[in-house]
């Protein structure tokens, strides 16, 4: 009977063991290639001027309050 116990103790182990070293290689890859990307990609263009700004909200304010049509295309 305690070898039952040991078997499954063993069992249990190994494959908590198999499960955190995949999660463990998984999270060490994942870091590791999102510092190549960091490093390869170009730096970001500062776009973040008034006038963009004001651009960007006059257009949303005239989509979010333009009457709705609907189109029917099987006329």
């Amino acid at each position: 009977m305690p070898t039952i116990w040991s078997d499954t103790f063993l069992l249990m182990a190994l494959g908590m063991g198999t499960v955190f070293t995949f999660l463990v290689i998984l999270i060490a890859s994942v870091t590791a290639m999102s510092a190549v990307i960091k490093r390869l990609q170009p730096p970001a263009e500062d776009n973040d001027s008034e006038a963009n700004i004001a651009a960007v909200a006059a257009i949303a304010y005239q989509l979010h309050h333009q009457p709705v049509t609907q189109y029917n295309s099987t006329k």
